[in-house]
């Protein structure tokens, strides 16, 4: 799947969650709203908040540095046509991890279902919270456009992997 993909699949579900955690609220009793059980959801999504933003960052963290290797690798290319070949085929195998991928879409998801929960249906919140969605896709988007530098959004120059093969060709 492409990353543009994967990001507008993260973006839907993130923001849908916020609007049915909005529709939600019209159904809950008074006391299911209260200001005790508010206080109760608060603390909980506080704590996935932290291991969500925690997960993000090494993730962000573990794809920049796949980049940065990446870019080191593409502009040492003069040593051999078989390691040009060999990083071309192993950039595929660095890549998040699809599970790990779901339990963090998931973990967004209920966070964002809970702002819903408690946020009044007006058009500040609801730009507000289609911002957030789009923040947490396009960070998404980051992370797996790094993992797969020369293809998607973002692309390393593909000019030192020429002129490598330019200088092999002589």
């Amino acid at each position: 799947m492409s990353s543009i993909t994967i990001s507008s699949i993260v973006f839907a579900c993130v923001f849908g969650g916020a609007l049915f955690g909005m529709s939600l609220r019209a159904m809950l009793p008074e006391s299911h709203v209260d200001t005790s059980s508010r206080d109760v959801v608060r603390l909980s999504m506080g704590l996935v908040v932290t291991m969500a933003a925690l997960v993000l960052g090494l993730l962000v963290a573990s794809a920049k540095g796949s980049y940065d290797a990446q870019i080191a690798q593409a502009s040492s290319m003069v040593l051999s046509l078989g390691e040009t070949r060999w990083l071309m085929s192993s950039q595929n195998a660095n890549s998040i991890s699809k599970p790990m991928l779901v339990i963090l879409v998931f973990w967004l998801t209920i966070i964002f279902i809970s702002f819903g929960l408690y946020a009044p249906a007006n058009a500040t919140v609801i730009s507000a919270l289609f911002v957030c969605a789009l923040s947490v896709s396009g960070a998404i988007l980051l992370i797996q456009d790094l993992y797969a530098p020369y293809s998607g959004v973002m692309t390393i120059s593909s000019a030192p992997l020429r002129n490598a093969l330019a200088m092999l060709g002589q």
